[in-house]
């Protein structure tokens, strides 16, 4: 069955109203009560926050600045309750309940040793503490809807827009509530990515290495909306994208995966985890390949990981990750009938390498310490195919980037009331990259920040979040040419009211910030497509300020909603602008607002019904020039149907019109050395994907088809997107106990 963004609304209101009241009918039959205490055991001081869950229900709650907690509405019968902070040992306590309530029980919890996963730390603290708004995405969503690129799972997510030639192609766009570049090719340096907590960014444009991010080894991803440049600092203002890696377990573990599809496409991989005494590994290999969906669109991509850790005495730990990536993909081009000439020859191949240790030390009860290095290599060849015409011949580029980061890290639980982050960070990055200004040779630029983040937990489900970083970068240009300083200050307030597995309501005011990146400053290259673009050395670095109220709910395990409002206010944002040559400028103010809708609902006989509604809103105070690639509305919706016999999934992604400004037409108008081009706009589209899967014992079956309508569409201007594709695969898991 395919689902339509135009079915009836009033339908799917009754059927909310009809589960929201017979939820209501049965709280109604249920008046038992049961309340108590929770504390410490060694000083016998009251926990406030406290998590009071009573296992296998949907009822809980947390202690008041007292210790206390009352859960109403119970019916008759035996309970298990669990109570549950940070920094201390769970305490279990069985209720009976026959027709009375009780009041009196008394949970006594002891302080620990942190553990690892318990504060959730890789190399950085959670992100569930950078800011409110997070999507959550495991490893199982990637595995069951066989998707392929980080790309492809961020098209989905709310709030977030995402521009890009092919899956596999060398630049995406990615911006969260229409942070990012105006203009189609951008830099994507708003948006922060993270793999297993360190940036990944090359350090020339601030943009990742798309095809390097390992999803066959993610355990999770957490999306940041809205700047979080508090903890984060550079390139944060947008949003953050953290992978974090699969951990190696403890039981052997070996899985294989085959997959064929449309345009000669393949995928081919394995993954194996193996443990010695207190040594676990994992390892992977994977290669993809295809012939593309148009001239010149073709790419192959070899990926492997490496992942140790060592679990010491005394909670210790020590994680050693190695991940090395050769890409070589085509760039086919705008597709043009003005312009047939401008058809791209042009193809790239990139050697990516990241090496980054963690080392997790508690130093005592309620305190620990992180110490976190890294070393990301990027090296990129651009060049002309073997048939390439001798009118399209043109330069061969390269680019040479290092990253060099540090980090360091104490974290202090030890306090009921308060969690304490505090530190310090450097990293040192090199380019040397023949599209920059060669008068400048290699520049170099050295950043370090300190911070402190904190959250205090005020009572009877409410908590207070602070942060406060400082960030300092230097840019070095080379050739004895002066060097740009940048610094700045970036705060967060917030405030959140969470009731355990019940409703969740925030309110935040966040800074965000960013300085200009090397290719801004230095950038001076001609495109095959006739632009020439020149960087400004003399740029200001960005600022915004949001402020957020956000509110969850989750009435069952089988239905929850979200909404988000928000207001964002940009100062000296920097855009390329079309003119001669195309120049980096910045804007003198860009606001955006908007609302994010999400819900999910579904049933005990296996169906499931999820979705996102976003909406946004951009102006610039300036007027002069417009908001390009930035649609209105945006609608996602899934459709689950799951049984003993497998599953079957079909989604749909509504994206409204966008405005764009053509700069490849021949009808311009000359304003001084501005360059016009006409303002035209890309329709809405309506594209519809399906998904089938069925396991036999070790082994699952997968027919993924995309784009199941066929629809002509663009994301960029002249630059079709593939029609309808399909991907079959098979996969193979074997796990020892």
């Amino acid at each position: 069955m395919v689902k339509s963004i135009h079915s009836a609304p009033a339908n799917i209101l009754i059927r909310l109203l009809l589960v929201m009241f017979m939820f209501t009918a049965l709280a109604n039959g249920q008046d038992l009560t049961i309340s108590g205490l929770v504390y410490e055991a060694r000083g016998k001081k009251p926990l406030p926050n406290a998590n009071i869950v009573v296992l296998h229900t949907e009822f809980g709650t947390i202690t008041d600045g007292n210790g206390r907690f009352r859960i109403v509405d119970l019916n008759a019968g035996n309970y298990t309750v669990i109570a549950s902070v940070i920094g201390y040992y769970p305490d279990t306590l069985n209720v009976q309940l026959i027709n009375s309530s009780k009041s009196g029980f008394k949970f006594s919890l002891d302080l620990k040793i942190l553990e690892l996963d318990e504060v959730k730390i890789v190399g950085m603290l959670s992100t569930r503490l950078a800011s409110e708004t997070v999507d959550s995405y495991g490893s199982k969503t990637i595995a069951s809807e066989k998707i392929e690129t980080l790309s492809e799972l961020l098209q989905d997510i709310p709030g977030v827009d995402v521009q890009m030639a092919h899956q596999f192609g060398r630049n995406v766009n990615v911006s969260i509530r229409g942070s990012s570049d105006y203009k189609p090719g951008g830099y994507n340096n708003r948006v922060l990515v993270l793999l297993d907590g360190f940036p990944v960014q090359i350090p020339n444009s601030g943009a990742p290495d798309w095809n390097a991010l390992p999803l066959e080894n993610v355990k999770r991803i957490d999306v940041v909306h809205g700047p979080a440049s508090s903890l984060y600092g550079h390139n944060s203002m947008g949003g953050v994208i953290n992978i974090i890696t699969e951990t190696p377990g403890n039981s052997p573990e070996l899985s294989s995966e085959l997959a064929v599809g449309t345009y000669d496409t393949y995928r081919v991989g394995v993954k194996s985890g193996f443990s010695t005494g207190k040594f676990s590994f994992r390892s992977s290999i994977y290669s993809f390949s295809s012939a593309g969906f148009r001239f010149n669109s073709n790419y192959d991509n070899v990926r492997g990981l490496f992942k140790m850790l060592y679990k010491g005495p005394a909670g210790r730990t020590l994680t050693l990750t190695g991940i090395g990536t050769v890409s070589s993909t085509g760039h086919p081009g705008f597709q043009t009938s003005e312009h047939p000439d401008i058809i791209s020859y042009r193809r790239s191949k990139r050697v990516s390498g990241y090496l980054q240790s963690h080392f997790y030390f508690p130093i005592s009860p309620g305190i620990a310490l992180t110490v976190s290095g890294s070393v990301n290599r990027y090296q990129t060849d651009y060049f002309d195919r073997g048939d390439t015409p001798l009118l399209n011949l043109g330069e061969d580029t390269k680019y040479n980037d290092i990253s060099i980061a540090g980090r360091t890290e104490l974290l202090f639980t030890r306090s009921a009331k308060w969690v304490i982050l505090s530190g310090f960070e450097s990293s040192l990055d090199r380019s040397k990259v023949t599209v920059l200004n060669p008068i400048y040779e290699s520049p170099q630029q050295f950043s370090s920040a300190v911070f402190v983040q904190t959250k205090y937990a005020l009572g009877q489900g409410w908590s207070l979040g602070n942060g406060l970083r400082f960030d300092y970068r230097s840019v070095n240009p080379g050739s004895s040419y002066t060097t740009r300083e940048f610094t700045d200050v970036s705060p967060k307030f917030n405030i959140v009211y969470n009731r355990e597995g019940q409703r969740t309501f925030h309110l935040s005011l966040n800074k965000g910030f960013r300085a200009p990146s090397i290719s801004e400053l230095f950038l001076l290259f001609e495109s095959n497509y006739g632009l020439f673009f020149q960087g400004t050395p003399t740029l200001h670095p960005e600022q915004v300020w949001a402020i957020e109220i956000g509110y969850e709910h989750s009435h069952s395990r089988n239905l929850f909603w979200g909404l988000d409002l928000y207001y964002n206010r940009y100062s000296e944002m920097i855009d390329f602008i079309y003119a001669i040559p195309v120049k980096a400028i910045n804007r003198k103010g860009v606001q955006g607002y908007g609302a994010e809708f999400t819900w999910n609902t579904r049933t005990n006989w296996g169906l499931s019904f999820s979705g996102n509604y976003t909406y946004l809103q951009m102006d610039d105070f300036d007027n002069s020039a417009p908001i390009l690639y930035r649609p209105h509305h945006k609608i996602n919706a899934q459709l689950d149907l799951s049984s003993k016999f497998g599953s079957i999934g079909v989604s749909g992604r509504y994206i409204g019109s966008q405005r764009y400004e053509d700069f490849l037409s021949s009808d311009y108008v000359m304003e001084g050395n501005r360059v016009h081009f006409p303002i035209k706009t890309l329709p809405s589209i309506f594209i519809v994907d399906g998904i089938m899967r069925q396991s036999i014992g070790s082994i699952e079956l997968s027919i993924k088809i995309q784009n199941i309508f066929d629809l002509e569409y663009e994301l960029i201007q002249d630059f079709p997107m593939p029609g309808r594709t399909w991907l079959i695969s098979l996969t193979s898991k074997i796990k020892s106990n």
